[in-house]
């Protein structure tokens, strides 16, 4: 039977454009630059591009020449990239490439991105005095730039005209990133700072925007416009925005600001980083600014307010990029929506974009991303990318004075890819062509099969002194059959179920119909999209990272290589949880869950089997021999005025330490041999973790003797290994071995030091113990597992506990970075230690759960029987001291270091929350990686099984399936049949329960929270309001649900047709996905009971009353009203009355 013939029922696939955007024509103009953009993205979309790597010669060059080929696609590139064109002209360029040049220019090409630093080697000393508080500096510098260029396009209908026209009734727009350090002495140097300045060509006008920080102005931007009209129309330091703190905080941001009339007034607007910031307002008559004219950037060029010229006054200090001028006034939108990415340009020769009925808006657009050649002649010209070939001269460039990063990416807005470079001239350009063509000849002489090794050498020589017209002939061939063979070759691969050899090769097209032939029929994908969305891969608030077209393309290919597994699970939650995954969302964004009529609901521990993508700290010698030798420990994180280096001690005998580690020990690679990759011998005993005492004075030295002294470790030999707890408190605790240990097996270990209620310490002097424990899971099952104790005396274990501790995990050294001990070998996951004691089973449900750090009744107080702590309720959620995770870890430095957070959230807020507690839980205790291989990869991806606990009340579980020891069920009269009803849900709150959980040991815990007696007659749950407060506490952000929702609005309509196709036709299910609101575990809303009058009294056996207040008389207070309560007069009442009974109240 045919694969189609299995979907010859299935529901109908036929899907409206529900969600799509109409637009009216005008509305759509406004979104694209022209019908050919349209035309040259839908060729751009359709392109097969070949799976193959074109990095090797050998892989696409049978005929032709590969030297010929490298030098035409580099000369190509930077002789006719239009690096100054449309949006259209760029996409058209690439889709004439060949498929080589295509490749070339998307991954080798070098681009740059780049900014303007003004005063780089500083100001430099003032001249003279300060000439309208401007002041002159020896070390003149400016960009200067004519607004009529040569041999521009010169058209009044199409706004082909000068290109920094300031015609107030259209308006006009500057815009540009500015990162200042300091504000300058505005004494010895100038008070104000020139950003923009320009005047006609007959001096007749005038008008400068301007930074000044100086005595009487507020730190802001101004402007300044002066016209020789007799004072009339002018405007002077019109201050754009009040107070501007943005202005000189070392930080980059983006100031637009916006010239029009209001009447017969100037206005101007002001948007700081795409958000509005001020207006302003100042008298007319208006007067335009149009004609020829002469601009600068940097310092003044000329003339201002008086006579006396001013050229190269109020020279700028600080940093430019993507400097714009637009003929018109931007509104909120076209601002916001492009001042984190960069526009284009085109305006001399796209007639499709610029015509009578749009006319040019773009006059000037510098983006500094020529990149460096290192000749001052070429690199102090400024090109501007606007197209309208209005390019600056840099007067007073050095070489510093470009820089080669950008200010988008900077300043955390965007990532800005470049421009491909121009010049052929640049180090970069002439590298990449040097290398390429030593690779192509040396592959042209072993090519067999070229056409030009067909030729006799003498006809050979002979071309080459006759112009070689007939090698060039022979490459225009061998480029046609080269073309052919990979098209025929590239055929027998459409149908292959296997992904893509080389990444940098866009998916298929037509890898959806790949499905449609097999019966499956899938939706279009993204089909509520925008058209900026579409044609820019960017909406108003960000830039995409990949074409849309791309992504959905390649999530059709993902679904057809697992449609065989996809079709064999097919009804079963197997089958959804796989297509969720083709589309790239895990299956804990949309949840499926299993909702039931007539069922009894326990609160149990249930659990899900997840499979999750998890971060390790590569401490093994297989990828670099350093990495085993590296080390990470307890150190105080520079800038961060809440980082410890160290865990604090505690002098209270109730508070206890226990440190774990989740680990994977690998296995070896086949490859890899320790004599022959390591000069030290092979790695027998690996260090795993530890503890020492710190010395607060210095961040790696330890104190001697050594009072918190605990070493694990792992020794291995041949197929099996045995774990080591070694202390100098005279302690050696040992595991038995264990098989296949080193075979990627992932361990949970831990040590705890407590002490020993049950020993009296001040008569056997055995007050304090130490244990050590390690678990070993696979899903649920717990494969291995060790329990060892041991007695520490009295002293000894009142020092460890009261001494300030250092945890280290990797190497073991001396004095935690010294000379060498024991190397490692594992992948280390996480590290985390609490100031408390932890029992076995909140260690066991660590292991099972590696992103859990759950507590059994984790909101209960922690130290109930201490009398240190008599009036301070520390829940046992809080007295998780430290929590190592790596997933913002990505590389060594050139020191072989970097920094590591502690993500147990410790705050401000938590330092003085608990008294003396708070100095070791409410402390960030941070960490540094040390010895590790310098400026190289220590991350290292694991993919892991693990099981998560599962939401109470959704029944969708991993062991819903049982195996019963009874045949045959007992049904009654009372007994109704359970009715279960299947949904698809996207919500926020779920995700938030599932961090809430995470909290707990199990879920029972969780349950006796809710199903507390006390909460019974409460108007809400105590002890809810406690751990949602607790919780939220350590929540940096706040959940945004539109956020939420918006950010996978694609997928909801895209998915759902495809999802419901994979369930029984019988199934009770939602008929689509749904976005839930709900409240999360912690909010759940409850019923109060109420005591009927004269039924029974409250005893103590019944409940413990404890009121927030014992100064309470009046029960009715307390239980409300209908409860039967009297109130009582007269001082706080130790006695209540209720349905006509006296009990106790039961209240400390």
């Amino acid at each position: 039977m045919a694969i189609k013939n299995l979907f010859s029922k299935q529901k109908s696939q036929s899907i409206e454009l529900r969600g799509a955007n109409k637009k009216s024509l005008d509305e759509f103009k406004q979104e694209i630059e022209s019908g050919e953009e349209i035309n040259q993205i839908r060729i751009e979309d359709s392109f097969i591009t070949p799976d193959l790597d074109y990095a090797k010669a050998s892989n696409f060059v049978k005929y032709g020449s590969a030297k010929k080929y490298y030098e035409d696609s580099i000369k190509r590139i930077y002789s006719q990239y239009p690096y100054d064109g449309s949006n259209t002209e760029k996409i058209k360029f690439k889709n004439d490439l060949t498929q080589l040049e295509r490749y070339i220019l998307d991954n080798e090409y070098p681009k740059s991105t780049g900014f303007a630093r003004f005063s780089p080697d500083g100001w430099g000393i003032k001249v003279g005095v300060l000439d309208q508080g401007y002041g002159l500096s020896n070390t003149p510098e400016k960009i200067t730039f004519f607004n009529n260029a040569v041999n521009n396009v010169y058209s009044v209908d199409q706004g082909r005209i000068e290109n920094t026209s300031f015609n107030f009734a259209s308006g006009s727009t500057i815009e540009f990133w500015l990162k200042k350090e300091i504000f300058l002495n505005s004494t010895t140097q100038t008070e104000k700072e020139a950003i923009f300045y320009t005047k006609t060509a007959d001096d007749d006008k005038r008008l400068v925007v301007y930074v000044s920080g100086g005595v009487g102005d507020t730190s802001s931007l101004y402007t300044t416009y002066y016209s020789n009209a007799g004072g009339t129309g002018e405007f002077e330091a019109i201050e754009l925005a009040t107070g501007l703190s943005t202005i000189a905080d070392s930080n980059w941001h983006h100031y637009a600001l916006t010239f029009s009339t209001s009447a017969t007034d100037y206005s101007f607007e002001l948007y700081v980083d795409g958000q509005f910031k001020d207006s302003k307002t100042a008298g007319g008559p208006v007067i335009n600014l149009t004609g020829s004219a002469i601009s600068t950037i940097g310092s003044l060029g000329g003339k201002l307010i008086t006579t006396t010229d001013l050229t190269n006054y109020g020279k700028l200090s600080g940093s430019i990029d993507e400097f714009r001028f637009w003929k018109t006034k931007r509104d909120a939108q076209q601002i916001g929506r492009n001042y984190f990415t960069v526009v284009n340009g085109g305006t001399n020769t796209d007639n499709n974009k610029y015509n009578d009925n749009n006319p040019v808006d773009l006059g000037v657009y510098f983006k500094f991303n020529e990149g460096k050649v290192g000749n001052s002649t070429t690199d102090s010209i400024v090109l501007d990318y606007s197209g309208r070939v209005s390019n600056g001269t840099w007067t007073g460039y050095v070489s510093n004075s470009r820089d080669t990063a950008s200010a988008i990416t900077q300043a955390g807005v965007g990532t800005e890819i470049g421009d491909p470079i121009i010049y052929a001239t640049h180090p970069d350009v002439i590298i990449l062509s040097s290398n390429l063509e030593a690779s192509g000849t040396q592959h042209d002489a072993s090519n067999v099969g070229s056409l030009q090794n067909s030729v006799p050498l003498w006809m050979l020589d002979e071309d080459q002194s006759q112009g070689g017209e007939l090698k060039n002939l022979l490459q225009v061939m061998g480029s046609y059959f080269d073309s052919l063979h990979l098209q025929i070759a590239q055929i027998s691969k459409f149908h292959e179920a296997e992904y893509q050899d080389n990444n940098n090769v866009a998916a298929n097209p037509y890898n959806r119909r790949l499905l449609t032939s097999l019966g499956f029929d899938v939706p279009e994908l993204f089909i509520d999209k925008t058209v900026l969305e579409t044609i820019a891969n960017q909406d108003d608030k960000r830039k995409f990272e990949n074409n849309l077209n791309e992504t959905k393309n390649l999530i059709y290919k993902n679904i057809y290589n697992n449609l065989n597994h996809i079709n064999k699970s097919k009804g079963t939650v197997k089958a959804i949880r796989n297509l969720l995954r083709c589309y790239g969302v895990d299956d804990d964004l949309f949840n499926f869950n299993v909702y039931a009529n007539n069922a009894e609901y326990a609160l149990q521990d249930d659990f899900k089997n997840s499979s999750i993508k998890y971060d390790s700290l590569d401490l093994t010698p297989f990828a670099d021999a350093g990495n085993s030798e590296g080390v990470i420990f307890n150190f105080l994180e520079s800038g961060n005025s809440n980082s410890s280096p160290y865990i604090s001690g505690s002098t209270d005998d109730y508070v206890a330490f226990t440190v774990e580690a989740n680990a994977i020990f690998p296995k070896t690679p086949p490859t890899y041999q320790d004599s022959i990759n390591l000069t030290s011998p092979a790695i027998v005993t690996a260090s795993v973790f530890g503890v020492r005492e710190a010395n607060f004075t210095d961040q790696t030295t330890v104190i001697a003797p050594d009072a918190a002294d605990i070493s694990i470790r792992a020794v291995k030999d041949d197929n099996t290994a045995k774990f080591q707890l070694s202390s100098s408190m005279g302690v050696l605790l040992e595991s038995e071995r264990f098989y296949d240990v080193y075979d990627n097996s992932r361990w949970s270990l831990s040590a705890r030091v407590k002490y020993d209620l049950d020993s009296f310490k001040d008569i056997s002097g055995a007050g304090y113990k130490i244990e050590f424990n390690g678990y070993n899971y696979e899903q649920d099952i717990l494969q291995n597992s060790f329990t060892l104790t041991a007695s520490l005396g009295a002293v000894d274990g009142a020092a460890f506990i009261g001494a300030d501790k250092r945890v280290y995990a990797g190497a073991e050294k001396q004095n935690i970075t010294g000379s060498l001990t024991y190397r490692s070998n594992m992948k280390l996951l996480n590290v985390l230690a609490w100031a408390d004691h932890l029992e076995d089973e909140e260690l066991k449900a660590h292991a099972r759960d590696i992103t859990s750090f759950g507590r059994k009744e984790a909101y209960d107080n922690t130290f109930t029987f201490s009398p240190s702590f008599d009036e301070i309720y520390i829940p046992k959620f809080d007295t998780l001291a430290l929590n190592w995770g790596f997933n913002i870890v990505t590389s060594s430095d050139g020191t072989g270091e970097f920094t590591v957070p502690d993500l147990s959230s410790g705050s401000i807020n938590l330092v003085s929350k608990y008294g003396n507690y708070s100095k070791i839980v409410g402390i960030q205790n941070t960490a540094k990686g040390k010895g590790f291989a310098t400026s190289a990869d220590v991350k290292d991806i694991q993919y892991l099984n693990i099981m998560t606990q599962q939401i109470p009340e959704n029944l969708n579980t991993d062991n819903m399936i049982q195996i019963l020891e009874n045949d045959d069920d007992l049904f009654f009269l009372d007994n109704r049949p359970v009715k279960y009803f299947f949904s698809l849900e996207a919500s926020m709150y779920d995700t938030i329960s599932r961090e809430m959980l995470k909290t707990f040991a199990g879920v029972v815990d969780y349950g006796s929270m809710v199903g507390s007696v006390q909460s019974e007659h409460q108007t809400f749950n105590k002890e809810l309001r406690i751990a949602r407060e607790n919780f939220f506490s350590r929540v940096e952000n706040e959940p945004d649900l539109e956020k939420y929702v918006t950010l996978y609005k694609f997928l909801d309509s895209a998915i759902e047709s495809v999802l419901f196709n994979l369930m029984p036709a019988s199934a009770d299910a939602s008929e689509r996905v749904r976005t839930v609101i709900e409240n999360h575990i912690f909010e759940r809303p409850g019923h109060r009971k109420h005591l009927i009058p004269g039924s029974r009294g409250i005893n103590k056996s019944d409940y413990l009353l404890k009121p927030a207040n014992p100064q309470i008389n009046n029960p009715i207070d307390v239980y409300g009203p209908g409860s039967g309560a009297t109130a009582l007069s007269g001082p706080a009442s130790t006695e209540i009355q209720i349905g006509g009974s006296i009990n106790k109240q039961w209240a400390k």
